[in-house]
Formats: C-alpha cells, sequence, structure tokens
C-alpha cells in the first residue's frame, strides 16, 4: 500500500457541507453549509486550505482532467515533479529570499474524504501516525484511506495571495524569467467550452479593463466582481439562496447577466473562466477558509468551505485569488460563514 497505492479513493468536495444542492453535476441553487466542527487549524492570519482543484469547465459544473496518476509524497524517484508542481523552484532564489515562510497544523475533527486540506504553496509537510501522502499533477495531496478523527498534519508554506504588498513587484520581475512549464499550463488552463458566447469575451475584457500586465488584469477582473470599484453598489450580490439557474444554460453566463447573485462557487466559477477568456492560466479550487485570530488557533466548522481561483504567472507560479467578496467590519470567526455580507 505504501508503494502502490492505486484503489480507488473519496475525494473531498464541498458537497459535503451543503454547497451543491442540485447534486455534483450542477453548479448553483440555494445552498445549507453545515455547522459541524470539521477542522482544528493552528497558524496565523487568513489560510486558504485547499483540498481539490478543477482543470475543465463544462458549463455546468467543474472536472479535474489533471489528477489520474498518482505519486508518493516522500518518494526521492518524483523530488522534480513534486518540485515542478507545487512551484518549490518558484520564484527563484534571487527573488524568493524574502518571502516568508509559516506553518499551519490541522487535526481533523469529523470523518473526511481522503482529501488533505493544505495551503497551495506547500514547502514541508509532516503527517501524524497512520496517513502516507500522495500527490497528483493537479497539486492535489491525499492520504490513502479516508480522513478520521484525530488525524493530524503539519505543514510549512509561503502564503502568495493577491493584493499583498510587493506582490504586483514580484510577479513583474517573474515575467522576466524563463519559465520552461509555462506554455504547457497555459494551454491547458485556458481550455473553455465551445458554446460561450462572444458577449462573455467582450464581458471579460471590460472587466479586465486598461490593465497592462497579467496580475493587474486578474486584479481588475476580481475587483469587478466585487464591485468594490462600483463604489459598493451591488452589481453581484451575495447570498446562500440564489435563483436556481436553468439546467439548459451556461451557468457563468447566467449568473453575470441574469441572476447577479450567489456564493462562493459562483464567484470563483466566474473568476476563473474570465481570466482564462483574456489568456490568463487559471484553475478552480475548493477547500475551506481559516480565519486564526491572536490565538493562534481556531475550529473551523463547514461553513467556512469556500471556493476560489488560482492563476499562474511566469516565474511566480500560482496565485490565490478570491472573488467573493469580503467585508472589514466581520470579524474572523464570522468571515467564512458569509463571506461577502455588506
Amino acid at each position: 500500500d505504501y508503494l502502490f497505492f492505486t484503489s480507488a479513493r473519496d475525494v473531498f468536495s464541498i458537497a459535503s457541507q451543503g454547497y451543491y444542492p442540485q447534486g455534483p453535476t450542477q453548479l448553483g441553487g440555494a445552498a445549507t453549509p453545515s455547522e459541524r466542527p470539521v477542522l482544528r487549524v493552528s497558524g496565523s492570519g487568513r489560510i486558504y486550505l485547499r483540498a481539490v482543484t478543477k482543470s475543465s469547465y463544462t458549463g455546468s459544473m467543474w472536472i479535474d482532467e489533471t489528477g489520474g496518476r498518482r505519486y508518493l509524497w516522500s518518494s526521492t524517484r518524483w523530488q522534480n515533479l513534486r518540485s515542478q508542481t507545487f512551484d518549490l523552484t518558484l520564484p527563484d532564489e534571487t527573488l524568493a529570499a524574502n518571502l516568508p515562510t509559516k506553518t499551519v497544523t490541522i487535526t481533523m475533527l469529523s470523518d473526511s474524504a481522503s482529501s488533505l486540506f493544505v495551503p497551495q504553496r506547500i514547502r514541508e509537510l509532516s503527517v501524524g501516525s497512520g496517513i502516507v501522502p500522495y500527490f497528483n499533477a493537479g497539486s492535489e495531496i491525499f492520504a490513502t484511506r479516508n480522513l478520521t478523527s484525530g488525524d493530524t498534519w503539519t505543514a510549512t508554506y509561503v502564503d502568495l495571495t493577491a493584493g499583498q504588498s510587493g506582490l504586483a513587484e514580484l510577479i513583474d520581475a517573474g515575467a522576466q524569467l524563463t519559465d520552461a512549464q509555462y506554455e504547457d499550463i497555459r494551454k491547458l488552463y485556458t481550455g473553455l467550452p465551445g458554446h460561450l458566447e462572444q458577449r462573455l469575451f467582450d464581458f471579460a475584457r471590460n472587466a479586465a479593463g486598461s490593465a497592462d500586465s497579467p496580475y493587474e488584469m486578474a486584479r481588475s477582473i476580481q475587483s469587478y466582481l466585487q464591485a468594490i470599484l462600483r463604489h459598493l453598489q451591488r452589481y453581484y450580490r451575495y447570498t446562500l439562496s440564489p435563483v436556481t439557474p436553468p439546467e439548459n444554460q451556461d451557468f457563468v453566463t447566467y449568473f453575470l447577466y441574469v441572476g447577479k447573485e450567489g456564493y462562493c462557487t459562483y464567484f470563483a466559477s466566474a473568476m476563473t473562466v474570465l481570466c482564462r477568456m483574456v489568456g490568463l492560466p487559471a484553475r478552480y479550487v475548493e477547500g475551506f477558509v481559516a480565519d486564526v485570530d491572536a490565538s493562534g488557533q481556531t475550529v473551523v466548522t463547514g461553513t467556512s468551505a469556500h471556493a476560489w481561483t488560482e492563476i499562474y504567472f511566469r516565474g511566480v507560479g500560482w496565485v490565490t485569488f478570491d472573488a467573493t467578496p469580503w467585508t472589514s467590519t466581520q470579524t474572523a470567526s464570522s468571515a467564512p460563514n458569509q463571506p461577502d455580507a455588506l
């Protein structure tokens, strides 16, 4: 089992927390998030704990077409692949010298699928007894069995989240460097279904505005969805009870042009699709958001299940973007529950 993990595994989805009321093949509808404790998180600040990534959008759902093969995390045979998959050498040493690392410890408070909840730019992973970690090309990490209450692991990571001070300069500098995998990633993560209308492409270009760099384009799209550049006018409103989108219409198109309200899966899907339309490699991510206060620890419930976007930048790698509007008036414990309530 340690060397040859090939059996079927259960994969996490925020459907388990009440966010796919229409079933796993259809986004949207009124969500009923669970208030059951799921994780205990020890760390600092806001931590995006990703579990799964999705590479392909169908118009009604996201699927992953990259994670078929599995690789033992600790194997020296797959060290180079692990380094490439998790951006271990990005940005290069000259740019990464001033990037601090953080540490987070996760303890399961309930049973779950096999997916481990970890930050994106993980550097080291230490697992508790009984957990054998594997990874795939989609940068998911998972055990050879489903997780149970009491399972624990610790990760060191670099936090690169849109809006951080100095990130724009870092990405501009990285764009000048050689990135051997950029073209392959661009081809895979800019794919879109053929049914999308031209008006949606026009919408994407309008949302990107006059930005002249990939990072600023992404930030402009993020701001457009959050309406923070619209004097807080609610162009897109957060609610857990949106009108259920018709099955015969594209989910993102319906959200942006008709419904104009929803929760994290709506905003994350729109952000990812719009970024792809302007040539930015982007993928859809699901997991939990933990806001850790000064005590250094918090309990995460199903109401903190979340979806967001990661965008790849040449020479830097994947960066976290959260298009669901957050507000400064929320407390750390309530922010993930209603992430964009105004």
